[in-house]
């Protein structure tokens, strides 16, 4: 089944902290005699045999290797890496008061008595005293001896099979506050290709919004490059071809970084098809020349079960000037959207919640017989739009025929004017995409 899609896919990992280092760095406690990583004494109430209650070795690596890790590495998304205690004591002040806020590690959903998430860098409270007690008591190291083993880290796809861009230096049109274009990114699929993996690159992070790749008949693509001069041409919602022939691939926005999909899926990819790239040029900086591209990581072999991307949206709000906490809400079922009578249920394996800046919260669920017995599939209470994210299930969630899922978004509208669906950043969005098997 082909379904048109009218935003973006997002995933948001990307990094606040902000680092605060004078002329010279702050020395960790023994520096000047402990550099070999030797034990080092707090002066805590433990006793100087016992050394100090919390260590960075001991204590509090363990949970950084954990939650921070995924972006705070060399060559990661995050500013600075967290993989040396020299980096870390440098910060640790920081490191406390953004853990002590809930700001770090970013975790957006509120996983109470929803479908479980894989990944989770939600903190307890007791791992957030532990970061608390380690600032409290100057950051010391402890001894490497209670390190645990380095993980195994993979800063983006396992594999790179091929990596497309959009084929030109592309500078946006001045002329417009935003440029919405689409690219073909050669070359055109020659077989059946089912793509496990993408990271999508902006090439100028300051102005691209966002970026979403389709997959689409070659023919039609070329009919629309052709018929428009310049590189690409102008879209909105989607590349502009028959939107029963339009598949979603993936997406970018900013933070975003490599995805790979659940294990024996993959979004297939016919011969005779291209791959084209919509990217929203936000110019508040001004226009630089751009060449985004992909890297994509293929099966090996035809997977099991080709997926697709489902998004549940409703596109008829009109949220008043100044109206707070207005909600809207849409319902989707494969009954609904006509599926064919053989397709009697759907596995959905994550998510992908999006609004715009307006956005307060945005919640999804399975609806059960009386509400008592709803299924929770993702709850974003405090909306950020600078912390998207997709959500990968712990365990796979089946939807029956007649299932229904309800999504329902909440803004705040400070503005002097009617906010209403709209690809433009002061434009807003209520979607949650669904990556989903039949």
């Amino acid at each position: 089944m082909r379904i048109a899609v009218r935003a973006l896919m997002v995933a948001a990992a990307s990094l606040a902290l902000a680092s605060g280092c004078g002329e010279k760095p702050p020395q960790p406690p023994g520096a000047a005699d402990a550099g070999n990583g030797g034990s080092v004494d707090a002066g805590t109430d433990a006793g100087a045999d016992a050394g100090p209650a919390v260590t960075w070795y001991r204590d509090v690596l363990p949970l950084v290797q954990q939650h921070c890790q995924s972006c705070h590495v060399e060559g990661g998304i995050a500013s600075f890496p967290l993989t040396s205690y020299e980096n870390a004591f440098q910060r640790h002040e920081l490191i406390a008061q953004q853990v002590s806020t809930g700001a770090m590690p970013p975790w957006m959903p509120d996983d109470e008595g929803c479908t479980p998430l894989q990944d989770s860098r939600r903190l307890t409270a007791d791992e957030i005293a532990i970061f608390e007690a380690w600032d409290q008591l100057g950051a010391p190291a402890g001894d490497t001896k209670d390190a645990p083993p380095p993980p195994e880290q993979q800063v983006g796809l396992p594999w790179v099979d091929a990596t497309l861009d959009i084929g030109v230096d592309y500078t946006p049109n001045q002329a417009t506050s935003d440029d919405y274009r689409c690219f073909i990114v050669p070359p055109q699929f020659q077989t059946i290709t089912d793509v496990i993996g993408f990271e999508l690159i902006p090439g100028e992070p300051q102005e691209v919004h966002h970026a979403i790749l389709f997959d689409v008949p070659m023919t039609d693509a070329q009919a629309l490059d052709d018929a428009e001069p310049g590189p690409g041409w102008t879209c909105y919602g989607g590349p502009g071809v028959d939107q029963s022939q339009v598949v979603m691939v993936g997406g970018w926005v900013p933070g975003n970084g490599a995805i790979t999909f659940p294990e024996n899926t993959g979004i297939r990819i016919l011969p005779g098809h291209v791959l084209v790239m919509q990217i929203h040029y936000n110019l508040a900086n001004g226009a630089q020349p751009d060449r985004s591209s992909v890297k994509l990581q293929f099966a090996k072999s035809p997977v099991a079960k080709p997926a697709r991307i489902f998004p549940v949206a409703t596109g008829t709000f009109a949220i008043p000037p100044h109206a707070m906490g207005y909600s809207a809400s849409a319902r989707f079922s494969l009954e609904g959207v006509g599926a064919p009578s053989f397709i009697t249920k759907a596995t959905v394996y994550g998510t992908t919640p999006h609004m715009h800046l307006l956005g307060r919260s945005i919640t999804a669920r399975m609806l059960g017989t009386n509400g008592a017995d709803d299924t929770c599939l993702i709850n974003v209470p405090k909306w950020d739009f600078n912390w998207q994210q997709s959500y990968k299930f712990t365990t796979p969630v089946v939807v029956g025929r007649t299932d229904e899922i309800e999504v329902t978004c909440t803004w705040d509208n400070p503005t002097d004017r009617t906010v209403t669906w709209g690809e433009g950043t002061s434009d807003e969005m209520c979607v949650v995409f669904f990556y989903v098997t039949l």
